[in-house]
Formats: structure tokens, C-alpha cells, sequence
């Protein structure tokens, strides 16, 4: 699955850059996100309460920020056990007094024979992305710099 897109967030590069970094504001912005904690490899565990159609779970996700280039841009790799794993580049460009963050997707979703199909999981992952967003943008008009 692959899907890429952009949304205005208005705040400064620099005050979404911060919420990105921190693990309290990943917390408060991803949903479902009951926790988030380091593992002592580097990465993060997060906890989750995801809903995907008709079907609901507890998962634990591990997470990396990779590719890091301050304030401009990153990579967030994420896996959940053997058969689930993704990525999702953002850039994040100045524009007027708010910032374009801009973001693509791809992931790898072993759906077994659980009857969602590929179109319900693409659905369910960019509101997923876009309720992240929205949350992510209040934090961000939020936070000091």
C-alpha cells in the first residue's frame, strides 16, 4: 500500500519539528496511542487500541525516527510483528506563517484471511494519518519555540 499527500498545518516548521521529536506530543496526536516508551535498543514501543473495519485489537508497534535532517525532514519506521511494517517520510516547508507538511506513505499489511481488503485498509489508514495530523497541528499552534 502506497499513498502519499500534504496538509497546511498552521504553525511554524519549527514548532511541528518539536512535536515530532517528543514522545509526549507523539503520545497525545497518534490515535488510540495509550503509551509510548523507549526501548533500551533505541526506538520506541507504542502501545495502541487500533480499529481497522470491523475489527479491533491491542498491538504494540515499534517505532524509529530515521533519516533525520533538522528541521526539514524525517522517516518514521514502524513494525508490528513479523507480517506488518511501513514507513512514512514527512517534509515539512515553511509556508506564510504556517508550515506544509507534506508526507508519504508505504506499507507492507499481511491481511491473512481476515476479509479486509486492501481498499478498507488504505481508507482506514489515511484517516488514521489525517486524525494524526489535525491532532499534531493543535499541538503544535501550541507549542512555544
Amino acid at each position: 500500500m502506497q499513498f502519499e499527500d500534504s496538509i497546511f498545518i498552521a504553525a511554524p516548521v519549527p514548532a511541528v519539528w518539536k512535536c515530532l521529536m517528543d514522545n509526549d506530543s507523539l503520545q497525545s496526536a497518534i490515535p488510540g496511542c495509550s503509551s509510548i516508551t523507549r526501548k533500551p535498543e533505541g526506538g520506541l514501543n507504542v502501545a495502541l487500541d487500533l480499529k481497522l473495519g470491523f475489527v479491533q485489537k491491542k498491538v504494540v508497534a515499534h517505532l524509529q525516527r530515521k533519516d533525520m535532517d533538522k528541521p526539514k525532514s524525517l522517516t518514521f519506521h514502524g513494525k508490528i510483528g513479523a507480517k506488518h511494517s511501513g514507513k512514512c517520510a514527512v517534509s515539512l516547508t515553511p509556508e506564510g506563517a504556517g508550515t506544509r507538511l507534506a508526507y508519504g506513505v508505504s506499507a507492507e499489511v499481511g491481511i491473512g484471511k481476515s476479509g479486509l481488503g486492501a481498499f478498507v485498509l488504505k481508507n482506514t489508514a489515511k484517516k488514521l494519518i489525517g486524525d494524526f495530523i489535525g491532532r499534531l497541528g493543535k499541538l503544535a499552534a501550541t507549542t512555544e519555540v
